[in-house]
């Protein structure tokens, strides 16, 4: 395991938003603001990445600067074409790296809820052929997909989900 560091940007708009979350009430009793499931939603997103908010304060994507990117694209670098796999729950994380991975020069597949079932079957089939370095997934990779032609598994982010983090694996 590796543990990555935030960004400056990303820790100022992480201490921001913890200190969001809750309000002081009479006497130095302390309340939720907010409900906990969506503040560690939004916790856990600026942690992956720098947060791009609709008007309503709605995450709608991830962008650099990212602590998990970098990581990434070194592992990227240092491999030199091998394939790896690289897991994350987030479909916006996912999407971030494969923009981040393109711009290097990388050729990479995904699989998420979003990809159909045909292009999934041809990434598989591009990835295990040897013709893609980086094959990202979500959960909707974890089961009935085969990517061997990986020596090497990283999950950006873990799944809540041990049996989830297991079947990827």
């Amino acid at each position: 395991y590796r543990t990555l560091p935030m960004t400056s940007k990303q820790q100022t708009l992480y201490n921001k938003m913890a200190k969001d979350m809750i309000a002081e009430v009479a006497e130095g009793k302390l309340l939720l603001t907010l409900d906990p499931l969506v503040l560690h939603s939004r916790l856990d997103a600026i942690s992956s990445g720098y947060p791009v908010l609709d008007d309503e304060g709605k995450i709608i994507a991830l962008t650099t600067p990212s602590n998990k990117v970098e990581a990434i694209l070194e592992i990227a670098e240092d491999r030199q074409g091998d394939p790896f796999v690289v897991f994350a729950p987030s479909r916006k994380l996912i999407d971030l790296l494969e923009a981040e991975l393109h711009k290097a020069g990388h050729k990479v597949g995904k699989i998420t809820g979003s990809v159909d079932a045909a292009l999934r079957t041809v990434y598989s089939e591009l990835f295990q052929a040897g013709k893609l370095d980086v094959m990202l997934m979500t959960s909707a990779g974890a089961e009935g997909i085969t990517l061997t032609a990986a020596d090497l598994l990283v999950y950006a982010d873990l799944h809540w989900s041990a049996r989830v983090n297991q079947q990827v694996a």
